[in-house]
This record gives structure tokens, sequence and C-alpha cells, in this order.
């Protein structure tokens, strides 16, 4: 019996063994490859694997940090976190980072932060994701320093939370050589000039994403861009106004809800539209403009407009796919939508 149970442990040690090897036995390349999936406190974890494992975590090009809950109420678990994250930067020998993520919470000095954001700018980090958490007993906006809006090889930049976006005076500038990706989730938007110069900045933005909620100030954002190709924009209930002016656009995502929606210019390049709209658009004004798209949706539940007497609609030529979500009130300009459609093949509508 003790020979069975024996013969059993040496199988299953083996076996554990096997799957060691394969690990060990993959390529440098491919082990540093696994580890940037991983948050970066894991894969620092690793190195106390073996002396092949140990400089690893130095050599990744992309970075994952995140601060624990406890960071807030325990200052020894601060320190520690900022200590961490210094050593990773200051330790990464990658030639230039692809990917620099940051969660943290707005407790940290702007110092520290600031030199945190400026060492993966000075990496050539290509990908910047910042999100800074709300917290119980901080409530206060952290700025972004002035040199993450000059980084000449950022492609892509998320921006979510308590980050304030601020350009005082005619000396603040923005510069994005290389930026194709925006999105801004909840962010302090300080006025109209400031999110001016970070959308005029952005020489060759395809892709915006902007989302807000900010019920305190009422903003004109102008969305004036010859290379723009996909706009998403949710402002739920802020009074917010908004100008598009995207001729290159082929996507657009709007949630509308009170504030104002004007389109310059025509979006003959678009193809797909979705559309949730109820006091902000006037229907007949847009149906104009989505005149080109293949995939359209369009939901309203409050939404009522006449058709003007001899008013002539465009023909949906290219339109394929419709879905349609509106409340009775609607239903007389979009049941004209449906007779300028003659190649529509798939058609969705729900009545609220």
């Amino acid at each position: 019996m003790m020979m069975a149970k024996n013969s059993v442990d040496q199988t299953s040690k083996h076996q554990r063994e096997n799957r060691i090897d394969k690990i060990s036995k993959l390529p440098d390349e491919l082990i540093e490859q696994i580890l940037c999936f991983l948050p970066t406190k894991d894969a620092v974890a690793t190195s106390i694997l073996s002396k092949r494992w140990y400089p690893f975590w130095t050599k990744l090009p992309v970075l994952r940090l995140q601060d624990s809950i406890h960071c807030e109420t325990r200052r020894q678990t601060m320190i520690k976190f900022k200590q961490f994250v210094s050593r990773v930067l200051r330790r990464n020998k990658a030639v230039s980072l692809h990917k620099f993520h940051l969660n943290c919470r707005p407790i940290y000095e702007r110092r520290c932060f600031n030199t945190w954001v400026c060492s993966a700018i000075n990496k050539g980090v290509q990908e910047i994701e910042i999100s800074i958490s709300t917290t119980p007993k901080h409530h206060n906006f952290l700025r972004l320093p002035c040199q993450i809006f000059k980084a000449e090889k950022l492609k892509f930049l998320k921006l979510s939370g308590r980050i304030l976006i601020d350009f005082p005076g005619e000396s603040s500038s923005v510069c994005f050589p290389s930026l194709k990706t925006l999105h801004l989730f909840y962010v302090n938007i300080a006025n109209e000039e400031s999110f001016g110069k970070l959308f005029s900045g952005c020489l060759v933005l395809e892709t915006l994403i902007l989302e807000t909620d900010d019920q305190e100030k009422t903003l004109n954002f102008k969305i004036w861009s010859s290379t723009l190709k996909s706009l998403s924009i949710n402002f739920r209930y802020s009074e917010h106004k908004l100008e598009i002016n995207a001729p290159a656009l082929e996507y657009l995502n709007l949630e509308e809800y009170y504030h104002q929606v004007s389109f310059i210019g025509n979006l003959s390049n678009l193809i797909e539209a979705k559309i949730n709209f109820n006091h902000g658009i006037r229907l007949n004004h847009l149906i104009r403009v989505l005149y080109n798209v293949k995939f359209l949706s369009l939901a309203s539940y409050w939404y009522s407009e006449q058709v003007p007497h001899g008013y002539a609609y465009p023909l949906f030529l290219n339109l394929v796919q419709l879905e349609i979500l509106v409340g009775l009130p609607g239903w007389d300009v979009l049941s004209h939508l449906l007779t300028l459609s003659d190649n529509l093949a798939i058609l969705v509508v729900e009545v609220s």
C-alpha cells in the first residue's frame, strides 16, 4: 500500500516538474511578452522564481501600475506604492515603452505624480492610460504635467476620472504630432479654450471618445477636424453645445439628451451612425446629414417633430441596415426615411 502511494506521489511530482520545464524552456522573448499582459506588480513577483527570471521585469515595454484601496488609509502602504513605482521606472531597461497604464487615487504629491508620467514620456511611450479614482476623503483634481501634451511619439491617450484639463494663458500649448486616438472619460474640462487647445493640438487625430456628466457649466465643444474618422460623444444630462465639422468621419456614436448639436458641412464618408436623441437635434436636419450611411441606428423616446410641407429628403442609396427605437410621436419623420431607402436589407423596429 505504501509503495503504491509513493508511486503516485512520484508520478504527481514528475508531472509538476514537466509543467515547470515547459515554462522554463520558453524563449526569453516569449516570456517577456506573457509578462506584459500581467499587472506590473505580478510581473515583478516572478523575479523570485530563479536567477533566469529575475531580469525579465526590468525589460518590459508595458507597465501596468495600480495602487491599493489601502493607500488612502494606510500611510505605509502609500509609501510602499510610491517606492515601488519609482523603482520600476528607474530600473526599466526597455529601449522604449509601448504602454504606460497608471490607475491611482489623487493622494500623491504633484511632484511625485509628474515624475512618474514624465519618466514614461522620456522613454518614448506610445500609449498612455491614466485613471484617477474618486475617494471619500479626496475630491481634488490632478493636473497632468505639461510634458505629456507635447509627447512626440504618443499615439494613444486615455484619461479618466479626477483629471483637470486646463491650459491657462497663451504660454500653454499642445502639440501631438503622432496622436491617433484620444479618450476622455469624465475628466474636468475647465473651459472651452482648454478643450479647443487640446483638440486643435491633435494634428492627425482619427478617433475621439468624449464622455462627461459635468452639469456645473455649459461649454461649446467644437469638433472641427479634417482627419477624424471615428467620433463618440456622451454628455448624459449636461447641457453642453456641440458643433461637428468632420468631413472624413466614418463612424458616429452620439448620445444626446439635452445639449444642442449642429453639423457643419457634410458627412459624405460616413458609414455607420448610432444616434440617441431627444431635444437638441432637429431630426429633419439630421437625416439630411446622414444620407450616405450604410448602417444607421436611431433611438428616441420623447421626440416629436412634424414633416414640413413639401420638405425634400435626400435618398439613402447606401443604407442596408436600419434600427429604429422611437416613441409614437416621432414616427411621422422616420416613416419617410423608409420610403427613401430602396436598398434596405435589414430593418429592426422597436416602439416605446
